[in-house]
């Protein structure tokens, strides 16, 4: 219903969610040194 009223209204959400988690997994990496295979082995 909100989605057919105001399409670019959800558009704009999901490329802004998007971009946040780009963001955020980019700091991490940087700040924390961790990358997906680090964590992958720190949990096995």
């Amino acid at each position: 219903e909100e989605l057919a009223a105001n399409p670019f209204h959800a558009l704009f959400f999901v490329v802004f969610m998007i971009l946040a988690c780009a963001l955020f997994s980019k700091t991490w990496i940087e700040v924390f040194g961790l990358s997906s295979r680090d964590v992958g082995n720190a949990v096995d």
